[in-house]
């Protein structure tokens, strides 16, 4: 059954956002001496790396803006010809890709990748009843034996989600030297040189290292979400990891809004500071 699309105000916002984006890196490659400048900005390299940070909490904002509906499966007494009915929570893609820690609601605190709650609870041990930290019912929840399998399994997800996140960046710098490499005319070989020399006119090296930062922690963050709570639990049980990233849009959606508000009053101040000395 297809979802019904949802169009939010804070989606046409960001919409806006990212086509005037598009209009003005087009208008920029037009303008040489626009180009000129950014040019010598994409030059500088803690200036690339913001860029690359900022690319990535975009690309969480836009799948967070995304909004739907799911369609409700026919009733057995539906009229037959009736309008399709939708749920009345309205998803974002997000939602849907980070389901699963969603539905992982604990009691109440838990520590980062813990498999026991943070509080004391009252509980039957052996027939007695005693104070202990008892077990998460997601987090851990699939160890048999959390004494001995703990660490193990940890290691094991960390290792994989690192090994997933070495190979986007390996593949992500192959992609560079050889778009560099068709653009210089040379080979790939020689534009893998040139990059880990440093020797390129962007410094290409540090944006490929931030950009490996970011896939090796997201590759061993996405190994371990679905077993533990990355960052814990909150007060509600609620995971923390999913509040941090459900958050990325919201500051995305202020700091906008912020900024366009603010901007004709700094445009005015700043013409007549500069007018009147």
């Amino acid at each position: 059954m297809t979802p019904k699309l949802v169009i939010l105000w804070t989606d046409v916002v960001l919409l806006l956002l990212v086509l005037t984006l598009a209009w003005y890196v087009w208008h920029v490659r037009r303008s040489p001496n626009l180009r000129s400048t950014w040019g010598k900005v994409m030059a500088d390299a803690p200036a690339l790396c913001s860029a690359v940070v900022m690319a990535a909490f975009l690309v969480v904002t836009l799948l967070d803006s995304v909004h739907f509906r799911r369609a409700l499966p026919a009733s057995a007494t539906a009229v037959a010809g009736s309008a399709q009915a939708y749920d009345t929570r309205t998803e974002s893609l997000l939602d849907a890709a980070l389901a699963g820690l969603r539905a992982s609601r604990e009691a109440s605190y838990s520590r980062p990748l813990a498999y026991l709650g943070f509080n004391k609870e009252s509980r039957d041990v052996g027939g007695q009843t005693a104070r202990i930290f008892p077990r998460l019912d997601h987090g851990g929840a699939h160890l048999t034996d959390p004494a001995t399998q703990w660490l193990p399994d940890l290691a094991q997800r960390s290792v994989a989600g690192l090994a997933g996140g070495l190979l986007v960046a390996a593949l992500a710098t192959w992609l560079t030297a050889a778009l560099l490499a068709r653009q210089q005319g040379t080979s790939t070989g020689t534009a893998l040189q040139q990059i880990r020399r440093n020797d390129t006119a962007i410094p290409w090296r540090a944006a490929l290292l931030t950009f490996a930062v970011i896939a090796v922690t997201t590759g061993i963050v996405l190994a371990l979400m679905n077993a533990y709570h990355v960052l814990g639990t909150d007060r509600t049980g609620n995971d923390v990891l999913l509040q941090a990233v459900k958050s990325v849009r919201t500051a995305f959606v202020i700091g906008t809004l912020a900024t366009l508000a603010t901007l004709p009053f700094a445009v005015v101040f700043g013409v007549a500071a500069g007018y009147f000395k």
